[in-house]
């Protein structure tokens, strides 16, 4: 009765992650990403807000909502599909279509009520402030003397 070497089994699995990597892991990433609705994010911080940016191109402004509850931020849409398609066959596909939806959890140190959204161009741009507390503050130092 033969036997398998776990070596080999390991070895199969490491040539199959540089396979992966040397294909590009992070396009395998990004189409299932694509495919499960997910929205990028780009997430900076300033000293007073936090900015969220998201490119959203061929998606109106109408069909974006941004939700604030509980210290979580979603925001969700929906990216039509191309409406004329009885007499057409495509080859690929690549573009998303459809539902869309992303929660962020916020840290403590927003204020829920200083939420700004704004879109222009296919880019989603939302501002949120920082409570006045969580702002960094300068302390005086007094002398003891």
């Amino acid at each position: 009765m033969a036997t398998q070497d776990p070596w080999s089994t390991m070895r199969l699995m490491m040539d199959e992650m540089d396979r992966w990597a040397k294909t590009g892991l992070a396009r395998r990433g990004q189409e299932l990403a694509d495919a499960l609705g997910y929205l990028p994010l780009d997430v900076a911080e300033s000293e007073d807000s936090y900015t969220l940016t998201a490119e959203l191109p061929g998606v109106s402004m109408d069909s974006v909502t941004v939700n604030v509850e509980d210290n979580v931020i979603t925001i969700s849409g929906s990216k039509p599909a191309p409406e004329d398609t009885a007499n057409v066959k495509y080859h690929r596909l690549e573009r998303p279509y459809g539902n869309f939806q992303r929660s962020l959890a916020l840290p403590r140190s927003v204020d829920p009520e200083q939420v700004t959204a704004t879109y222009r161009d296919g880019v989603l741009t939302i501002k949120i402030g920082k409570r006045a507390e969580a702002k960094p503050k300068r302390i005086d130092i007094q002398s003891a003397e």
